[in-house]
């Protein structure tokens, strides 16, 4: 699965999210910082699930699980392209 994030949406270094579109700020965890990254890039998200999970010797479908609650809210703050 692949997630559309405009481009618009750059977290900075310190994982501070501006939405130029609602005003609305967020900050994010280097974690999420890194997955939103990757999405922006196009990045699917088993691709994602694989590197974490490999890098800090996790349990994939507990990765997977945690990607996957994020992207619901991310698109629950309307954080994604339609």
């Amino acid at each position: 699965m692949t997630v559309k994030i405009p481009e618009e949406l750059n977290p900075t270094k310190k994982g501070f999210l501006f939405d130029p579109y609602t005003g609305h700020t967020y900050t994010l965890n280097a974690t999420a910082a890194f997955v939103f990254k990757k999405l922006q890039e196009g990045k699917n998200i088993s691709d994602i699930t694989k590197v974490l999970a490999d890098e800090y010797k996790l349990d994939e479908k507990k990765v997977l699980e945690d990607i996957k609650d994020f992207v619901m809210n991310i698109k629950d703050f309307n954080l994604t392209k339609k």
